[in-house]
């Protein structure tokens, strides 16, 4: 799976982090430099730093991104308090001390391309009918799944998220973060 989400931090001039697949650690500066410096994404979990666990995972409701902090570190999401262990989704606002206030958005790489066969093999997930190869159709960035998307069958346009797993799937840049105050 690749994995979807990424970060925008707010206080950081909006830099977009973009979250490898499997766990990344987000590392926090040191007590003293938090305000002149931004966090940072790591593979591996930093020593002698507070750093939040992340990870991409696909639930029921579609992706999600599971957040582990310290208790040591005061969290906000969605301006309540935050538990040490939760669920991320794509719309979220989290603040973190000493990381600020960060979007959680979904990644929209639209990816619209005639059919392949193998996508041919399958219904579009909106209309049930079938795909042909040569089609037109739009990928989903998050299961890979086809949906139409000629002018006069433009399922992918009909839904907006993918109905396998709640990816956005519209043609339209991502949305302005909403604003928040931690």
């Amino acid at each position: 799976m690749t994995n979807p989400f990424r970060l925008l931090l707010e206080d950081a001039g909006g830099t977009r982090l973009e979250l490898p697949d499997g766990v990344s650690w987000l590392s926090l500066p040191a007590r003293r430099a938090r305000k002149s410096k931004a966090p940072r994404l790591l593979r591996r979990r930093p020593r002698g730093r507070e750093a939040v666990a992340l990870e991409p995972i696909r639930s029921e409701s579609g992706p999600s991104l599971l957040m582990m902090r310290p208790g040591s570190l005061d969290a906000r999401l969605n301006g309540a308090p935050a538990p040490r262990l939760t669920l991320l989704h794509s719309g979220d606002l989290l603040w973190l001390d000493g990381a600020g206030l960060m979007a959680v958005e979904m990644a929209r790489e639209i990816s619209a391309a005639p059919a392949t066969e193998e996508q041919a093999a399958h219904a579009c997930p909106v209309c049930r009918g079938p795909i042909a190869v040569g089609e037109q159709v739009l990928t989903c960035s998050g299961c890979s799944s086809a949906l139409h998307d000629e002018p006069e069958l433009g399922c992918a346009r009909l839904v907006g998220t993918c109905p396998v797993c709640s990816t956005p799937t519209d043609h339209s840049e991502s949305p302005e973060p909403w604003e928040a105050t931690p």
